[in-house]
């Protein structure tokens, strides 16, 4: 081609390709929110974050694109990037914005602010100012000895510990059963290889005997189960002699039932009258009779 005409194609062709204002605002955005966090008193990566950003606005502003990153979430994006101190700073200069112009900080003023603090964090002779105090604390703390109250705690931890042991240990001997469970061999009651539920010793004993047996030992009296009462159970289960709701071990008889409800009600009886000699009085009041009578009553 002749050249007055190809440099004219040439440039054309390079602004379809690489001249798309979207792409340029899109690849600049993303760069820009993609960007790494940037350390405390890191005056190199800040100086290179904030050349970048100046060079994002002066693009943006030439092409109209400068209002997507005036979005408030873009916006809080590139203070995230910021070390805290800094984010701080922002926090008061937004403010400021905000009282004294009566509009939102935006993100040309955004990058003025993060261009400004470079300049200060990489001024060449205050702009390095190293903190030497974690090192001489840890110093410190390395050459201290333990604290006494690690080694008391320590010491109270084991007394605890072993005293908890023969507690434990004094329990098991004093109730070697206390633990067991109505379900599990060896039995509970006799010690022999069956369960509790199923034990024909006990369920031979008097019923008084073994409702006393299932206190002593903190059973259910609906479920064998231990930890909590038979009025709070929720899985009574069912006796297969009377088919009622109790287990086999407490089943009762109704012949020895009633037996032994008659000899209670007997036995209630005599203790609630008592035989009392009944004595005959004459009464000393004027005009209730010469006759002798078994109580005094008034005439």
């Amino acid at each position: 081609m002749q050249p007055s005409r190809g440099y004219k194609e040439a440039k054309r062709l390079l602004h379809k390709h690489y001249g798309d204002e979207l792409r340029i605002a899109s690849a600049y955005i993303d760069k820009a929110l993609q960007w790494p966090q940037i350390k405390s008193e890191d005056g190199k990566a800040l100086n290179a974050y904030a050349m970048f950003l100046v060079g994002c606005r002066n693009t943006m502003e030439d092409i109209e694109s400068l209002e997507e990153m005036d979005n408030p979430t873009n916006l809080r994006t590139v203070v995230s990037k910021l070390p805290y101190k800094m984010k701080e700073r922002w926090r008061a200069e937004a403010y400021n914005i905000k009282e004294r112009r009566d509009r939102r900080a935006k993100f040309t003023d955004l990058v003025s602010y993060i261009e400004h603090q470079a300049k200060i964090a990489t001024d060449p002779l205050f702009g390095d100012i190293p903190d030497s105090r974690p090192t001489s604390a840890g110093k410190n703390d390395k050459e201290r000895p333990p604290a006494k109250k690690e080694k008391r705690g320590s010491f109270r931890r084991n007394v605890s510990t072993e005293n908890q042991k023969t507690k434990g240990a004094r329990e098991k001997s004093a109730n070697p059963n206390k633990k067991g469970s109505a379900f599990e061999k060896p039995c509970m009651y006799c010690q022999q290889a069956h369960t509790l539920a199923t034990c024909n010793k006990i369920k031979n004993q008097p019923h008084k005997e073994r409702v006393e047996f299932l206190k002593s030992r903190g059973l259910c009296f609906g479920c064998l189960a231990s930890g909590h009462l038979s009025k709070f159970c929720r899985k009574r289960t069912e006796c297969k002699e009377c088919e009622l709701k109790h287990p086999d071990i407490l089943h009762k008889d109704k012949e020895d039932s009633a037996s032994q409800g008659k000899n209670n009600g007997a036995q209630e009886e005599e203790e609630a009258s008592p035989q009392v000699p009944v004595t005959q009085e004459a009464t000393c009041l004027t005009g209730a009779g010469e006759n002798e009578c078994v109580l005094s009553i008034v005439p």
